[in-house]
């Protein structure tokens, strides 16, 4: 049971922001062939975020099936479509630093359900309101996002009416999608979740001016993150890079990220060590705790490739289990301004 928690929180938030289509997916007009090859055709020439979640992988996997969040939450009613009938879904975000709150959220879900059946289930979960985008007639949920149906196999959704206009104009457009997205996610095309965030130069400039004077140079050199998530029955695996317009900048990131790793790692060793001999009962108890972080944090793989940073760990559910158990702990010690020193973090009672 413990491990279906973690597996189900691990995917929960790509779980939900799948779903949040699903929840007001429309029957529009009669019926029509589905006409997405790759979701990915769809994105904004402007998207700084994309994630693509397998849910045909996940089912094969075994995963969907061992997800007590899934079940708990179909059983509530917030899911009203069997995940297992969901193929992908594709999220991109058009997002503003300066404006966070304007993001532009839209994208598609791909289905082998009948149409029938997604029009039953969209007005059993929506609001009943409904908006006319275009040719399109899209239903309103509660959290006030809108999505319709482009056809029997193709659900398109949108943060606002302008968001689901713009996925439904690339929709019909039905041309190749931004060569930088597909390049970022192509290495990843395997994996049951999968990720980039392409920096502009807008991002950039704000990351380095808030991180202030002691920001390195090299930040400004990196174009796109991107990675991809798998996960068992035993572990979560994690495959990401970093892309630098120079082989030196991925170098240094690589190098400082490493020296990063290895204090973390040894003032993290310190506090187990002397959480063990600690007197207060409470103390110990925060070891497994501990030793679970210390294992994620040796599984990460850091190295330079050319012009990226690669970025590899092999999580056990088992460790991630043990480790949240300091997360709440650690944030109150935050708030508290503690934290300091090699002393172990309080336990949870």
């Amino acid at each position: 049971m413990k491990r279906q928690r973690v597996l189900g929180g691990l995917i929960g938030l790509c779980a939900a922001a799948a779903f949040v289509g699903a929840f007001v997916m429309s029957g529009c007009g009669g019926k029509r062939p589905a006409g997405v090859s790759d979701v990915l055709d769809l994105a904004p020439a402007d998207t700084t975020i994309v994630v693509v979640v397998d849910f045909k992988k996940l089912t094969e996997s075994g995963v969907i099936d061992k997800l007590e969040a899934v079940k708990k939450a179909r059983e509530a009613g917030q899911i009203p479509l069997d995940p297992k009938k969901v193929d992908q879904l594709a999220m991109f975000i058009v997002a503003d630093p300066d404006k966070p709150d304007k993001s532009k959220v839209m994208g598609v879900i791909t289905h082998s359900l009948p149409p029938k059946d997604v029009e039953d289930q969209l007005k059993k979960s929506s609001l009943g309101a409904t908006v006319k985008v275009g040719e399109l007639t899209a239903y309103k949920t509660k959290n006030q996002a809108l999505a319709a149906a482009a056809d029997d196999k193709t659900v398109l959704f949108g943060n606002s009416q302008d968001a689901l206009a713009q996925v439904f104009a690339a929709y019909k457009k039905k041309t190749p999608g931004p060569a930088n997205v597909k390049a970022a996610m192509s290495k990843y095309q395997k994996s049951q979740v999968r990720f980039a965030v392409i920096l502009s130069d807008k991002m950039k400039a704000k990351g380095l001016a808030d991180a202030g004077k002691n920001a390195p140079k090299y930040l400004s050199d990196a174009s796109q993150v991107a990675g991809g998530l798998d996960i068992t029955a035993e572990k979560v695996y994690l495959e990401a890079a970093a892309t630098f317009s120079k082989a030196a900048s991925a170098k240094q990131a690589a190098d400082d990220a490493n020296k990063g790793l290895a204090a973390l790692i040894s003032k993290l060793d310190t506090q187990i060590e002397q959480a063990k001999k600690a007197r207060d009962a409470n103390v110990k108890a925060a070891v497994p705790a501990m030793q679970a972080a210390l294992s994620i944090l040796k599984s990460v793989k850091i190295s330079a490739n050319t012009a990226d940073l690669e970025l590899s760990m092999g999580m056990a559910l088992t460790d991630i289990q043990e480790m949240t158990k300091l997360l709440p702990l650690l944030l109150m010690q935050a708030m508290m301004g503690g934290g300091g020193g090699g002393s172990a973090p309080p336990p949870r009672r």
